[in-house]
């Protein structure tokens, strides 16, 4: 059961990871996003969101589904306007009801269109249940989209922690709720630098999971100092007892060796004793 469920949580959550990434076109000022969907059916829709960061409009210049099976089919969205700083959204369950596993290719056209960011939103009733930032390529960061890196952060730890709540609740114990979460954030990467990974710690900051670093699972981290002699697991904690946060800290590198500067974001499980947690390291 517990494997069933976490299956059912990556098929929501790895289209919005590992796998959507975006090129830039060096012709014309566009974008191409390549999305997988996920698609759950029994009362859940699927839909898309273009977020326009820039200050002038861009357009979509075109929309095709792309099914498992090797079949396409364009959408009618070509000139459809995104207003500077605002946004483009559409259901999409009516097309991809068949094309479970298939890949939505969105093409956007205007200055500033390799900022703009992709969003797929799963759907039930009325409430946006996931809403998850994708394919914004933060594998060259700077100053000028450490922003950006925030928010990618922060939708995807809120979107797991809801997620895992959900899921959770239909786990009688301890051990199995556990046992999901570690089933679930192990095989996540993220980012085109591969460095995005979920951690989670309960509040008297005992490694419950880690995605990278398994030897730290059940250890008592509450006296954890960072280089500059920060309480790091201190600090998470206390900012996800507040409702969620940011925390800068120095952690180790996968693939490196030493600590590099990370900004942390953090939120409480609901209704759990748990708070996961993910990041993005910084430029020193």
């Amino acid at each position: 059961m517990i494997h069933r469920i976490a299956l059912l949580l990556l098929l929501v959550l790895l289209p919005a990871f590992p796998t959507a990434r975006l090129r830039a076109q060096s012709t014309e000022e566009s974008s191409v996003h390549l999305l997988p969907l996920a698609v759950l059916g029994n009362g859940w829709d699927t839909g898309i969101t273009v977020v326009n960061t820039g200050s002038q409009a861009l357009k979509i210049a075109r929309l095709v589904l792309y099914g498992a099976d090797g079949s396409s089919r364009t959408l009618s969205c070509s000139g459809c306007l995104i207003p500077a700083r605002g946004r483009f959204s559409r259901l999409l369950s009516e097309f991809v009801k068949d094309a479970a596993n298939g890949t939505l290719e969105i093409t956007i056209a205007g200055a500033g269109a390799r900022q703009a960011l992709c969003y797929q939103g799963l759907y039930s009733g009325d409430a946006r249940q996931f809403d998850v930032l994708a394919a914004k390529d933060l594998s060259t960061q700077s100053v000028m989209d450490l922003e950006t890196a925030k928010q990618v952060a922060a939708a995807s730890v809120h979107t797991a922690a809801v997620g895992l709540a959900a899921a959770m609740k239909a786990l009688p114990t301890t051990q199995e709720r556990i046992s999901l979460i570690r089933t679930f954030i192990d095989p996540i990467r993220f980012n085109p630098d591969r460095l995005g990974y979920f951690y989670v710690y309960d509040y008297n900051c005992i490694s419950i999971a880690h995605a990278t670093q398994k030897d730290l699972v059940g250890q008592d981290l509450s006296n954890y100092q960072d280089t500059k002699g920060k309480y790091v697991i201190r600090e998470l904690a206390l900012a996800a007892r507040n409702g969620g946060g940011y925390v800068e800290f120095y952690w180790v590198k996968p693939g490196a060796t030493g600590e590099y500067r990370k900004l942390g974001y953090v939120e409480p499980i609901p209704e759990t004793p748990y708070f996961i947690g993910s990041g993005v390291y910084l430029p020193e």
